[in-house]
């Protein structure tokens, strides 16, 4: 990569990220390791290893000998983030019974948050610098939208988040434009608070509306049940949140960059599906606003088509970039062959064969993505696909489908703090989908 880089800023910009004493640092632990050096020069991950067998920080499967070590001491970050008391409990543990191992273990702790900063700026620099192509360098984010057929503007902002291991998660704001026909104010108090606070202090109040009753209330009507829920609760319960202000994708620092490329694609291509999608799934009524969820398999099938469409370009001259996508699928294939992403995957490939014009698939999934038997209506090619298969058995896989109602709360607002004043449930008029039951 470094020798076609196009110009002397982007190679300095490289050479910063990925070389910046002369020698490669490709991942965290790279990272990790050197910036603990310069608190404790010639500190090595041996000298954490007798504190991390204290801590018991290494499982039966971890590799032996000091190999470990970068494993047990990530775990130990992503424990600090999930569990303060364990943490701290392990933390002291290793200061009584290893004190000289317990310094290097807190030096090698600290390079890591500085290594996860790194990581932000190293996964921007792969998606927005012109590094990628010939004769004329590209960004990944200029391959994206020719393939995708969308603006180059819809970048989301790239977060790490310590899942704990290998892992991508859109965050989409898509539903943020719901606020301004979901929320009414009902006195000029109201309206002059708006207006100095935004959506995004509205936000923060309305995430803090607690459920008029305890437990998990249930609604019956008729053959539907639905769970009472609040935006709060959807938010916290939803690792991509809900009602969000921007656009984001969350991927874990432990992913090698040049490996976890395709999945920052695919997860960025949720975020875009999210947001063509919008129009044709949310509906506005009398009693509120309802939101169409997506059928899993054709939109994990998307994102995992879409992704793979421009890692082939890359991959053409950099075939290790593509690996890591490749080893998931295969693994799903020899393990889980039923899975959303691959056999989605499977299903949107055989789909786009079919379709003779680019980028229909992307139009038609946005219309259909909840509903996959609108694309036999939609596109004549796809109905003489399916056609010779009509009398073949089905593959019955069962999916969840929750059907959520968000109560209408009144509610005064006091330093900050939502004040229920009145709620009233209001069911849905029509509901759009048939009752869950698996499908085919």
């Amino acid at each position: 990569i470094r020798t076609h880089l196009p110009d002397d800023y982007t190679r300095k910009r490289f050479d910063f990220l990925f070389r910046p004493a002369g020698e490669w640092q490709v991942d965290i632990h790279d990272v990790a390791l050197r910036s603990a050096q310069t608190r404790v020069p010639g500190l090595d991950w041996r000298a954490a290893e007798p504190a991390l067998a204290v801590a018991r920080q290494f499982s039966a499967s971890d590799l032996t000998g000091v190999d470990s070590v970068p494993r047990g001491l990530y775990r130990l970050l992503v424990l600090a983030q999930s569990d303060s008391t364990r943490f701290r409990s392990k933390m002291e543990r290793m200061r009584t019974q290893a004190p000289e191992s317990f310094e290097a273990v807190t030096a090698l702790l600290a390079g890591y948050q500085q290594a996860v900063t790194w990581y932000q700026a190293v996964m921007r620099f792969l998606l927005t610098e012109r590094w990628f192509g010939d004769p004329r360098p590209r960004s990944v984010v200029d391959l994206a939208g020719t393939v995708w057929e969308i603006p180059s503007s819809l970048v989301p902002e790239i977060r790490p988040h310590l899942f704990g291991y290998p892992e991508g998660m859109p965050v989409a704001a898509v539903f943020s434009s719901l606020l301004d026909r979901l929320i009414v104010p009902q006195n000029q108090t109201a309206v002059r608070w708006l207006a100095r606070h935004k959506s995004e202090g509205l936000r923060r109040v309305i995430e803090r509306i607690e459920e008029p009753v305890g437990g998990a209330p249930v609604l019956e009507l008729g053959a539907w049940r639905y769970d009472l829920s609040t935006i709060g609760k959807e938010a916290r319960r939803s690792r991509g949140g809900f009602l969000e202000a921007e656009d984001v994708v969350l991927i874990d620092p432990s992913y090698m960059p040049l490996l976890a490329l395709g999945t920052l694609l695919h997860e960025w291509h949720h975020i875009v599906h999210a947001h063509a999608r919008l129009s044709a799934h949310v509906y506005e009524g009398s009693s509120g606003v309802t939101v169409v969820q997506s059928n899993l398999f054709l939109v994990e099938g998307l994102a995992e088509f879409a992704a793979d469409q421009v890692m082939q370009e890359i991959a053409r001259r950099y075939p290790v970039m593509a690996l890591g996508e490749a080893e998931k699928l295969a693994e799903m294939a020899a393990t889980r062959p039923t899975d959303a992403h691959l056999l989605g995957f499977l299903l949107i490939r055989t789909l786009a064969d079919t379709l003779p014009q680019k980028g229909a698939v992307q139009r038609l999934l946005a219309q259909a993505d909840d509903d996959p038997s609108v694309l036999l209506v939609l596109d004549t090619s796809v109905a003489s696909l399916v056609h010779p298969y009509r009398d073949a058995p089905d593959l019955a896989v069962g999916t969840a489908r929750r059907h959520v109602v968000i109560p209408e709360v009144t509610f005064t607002i006091e330093d900050e703090v939502p004040f229920v004043e009145a709620t009233r449930i209001v069911g849905p008029e029509r509901p759009r989908l048939s009752p869950p039951e698996p499908p085919s």
